[in-house]
C-alpha cells in the first residue's frame, strides 16, 4: 500500500500518525466526490449485500462478521484478474519474500477487466 484516500470524517483526525506508521501518503477525497474513493465505495456495496444500510452493527455477532469477511475475501474480483483478495494477498507476500513474481499467475489487467 502506498496511499490511503479517505473521506472527511472525524474518524480520520489522526491521519498523519496513521500515514506515517504505514509509510503511506494520506489523501482526502473532496466532499460529494465518491468516485475518488472507488475501491471503498465498491467494497461498501459488497458489504451492503450482507448488511443493508441502517443495520445496527452492535447487534451483529463477531462470528457473523468473520463469516462475511471470509466470503468477501474469497470472492473473485475482476480487478484482481478474477482472483480472490486472499489469493492476491498471498501472491503479494510471496513476491515480497522471494523478490520474484509468478508470471503464470499474474493478472492480465488489459484483457480481464471491463
Amino acid at each position: 500500500m502506498r496511499t490511503l484516500t479517505a473521506d472527511n470524517g472525524a474518524e480520520f483526525a489522526k491521519h498523519l500518525g496513521l500515514g506515517r506508521k504505514l509509510g503511506a501518503g494520506f489523501y482526502f477525497a473532496r466532499p460529494y466526490h465518491a468516485w475518488e474513493r472507488g475501491l471503498n465505495e465498491h467494497t461498501n456495496g459488497l458489504v451492503r449485500q450482507f448488511l443493508p444500510k441502517g443495520t445496527r452493527f452492535d447487534d451483529i455477532s463477531a462470528a457473523r462478521l468473520r463469516h462475511i469477511q471470509h466470503l468477501l475475501n474469497n470472492r473473485p474480483r475482476a480487478v484482481l484478474g478474477f482472483r480472490t483478495p486472499t489469493e492476491a494477498y498471498e501472491r503479494l507476500i510471496q513476491t515480497e519474500r522471494t523478490g520474484a513474481l509468478d508470471l503464470e499467475r499474474a493478472p492480465d489487467f488489459g484483457t480481464n477487466c471491463a
